[in-house]
């Protein structure tokens, strides 16, 4: 089993032994130099993540059903590799980039760790799966396919989408966020509707 990497920097000794130990990886693939650069310098306006992606998707050709890939960077780029991942049978690990919005109004959809508010949601656009673009001047997730539109918190402003964007399974660990188990805090957020 191969393990590709998106993301800035390079796994730690403890990092590459425990995705030995408990994934299976037998092979790390890092991106080249010059695919590296271009993962680490996302224009913050691109418009076409689609054209953007394509040198990753080819990136991962040769990766086969059941292939780790670990991402952690721009929200957008990671969403879209995510779907594409997952769409492939390959297992997308991943993270996205902290945004920080001084202005960002509070909503019982953020997560509260310490005195930080943070917003993690599933970046699929919930009326066809496309993946929703963030215009951080207007505070709004926007899809281009069908104009559907969330606030800064995953909530519908506008039709066609018939739910927020989902938050995921999350428990808090400290200070950090961990994802993919339903911790109490999860809970009742999901108790209380507000996970979709």
């Amino acid at each position: 089993m191969k393990m590709y990497l998106f993301f800035s920097h390079t796994l730690t000794d403890d990092q590459i032994n425990d995705a030995i130990k408990n994934l299976n990886i037998e092979e790390f693939i890092y991106l080249s130099d010059e695919l590296q650069k271009k993962w680490s310098n996302v224009p913050p306006e691109l418009e076409n993540i689609t054209e953007y992606a394509r040198d990753f998707e080819n990136f991962l050709e040769n990766a086969k059903k059941g292939d780790y890939i670990l991402i952690q960077g721009d929200f957008g780029l990671t969403c879209y590799l995510v779907n594409f991942s997952k769409n492939r049978g390959l297992i997308p690990v991943y993270a996205t980039t902290k945004r920080i919005s001084k202005d960002m109004k509070k909503d019982d959809r953020d997560i509260i760790v310490g005195n930080d508010r943070y917003f993690i949601a599933i970046g699929l656009y919930t009326h066809l799966g496309c993946i929703p673009s963030y215009f951080p001047d207007q505070k709004k997730f926007i899809c281009a396919c069908h104009g559907g539109q969330f606030d800064s918190s995953g909530r519908v402003l506008k039709a066609p989408p018939p739910s927020p964007l989902v938050i995921p399974p999350f428990k808090i660990d400290g200070k950090k966020i961990v994802l993919g188990e339903e911790g109490p805090e999860y809970k009742k957020m999901k108790a209380a509707r507000l996970t979709a």
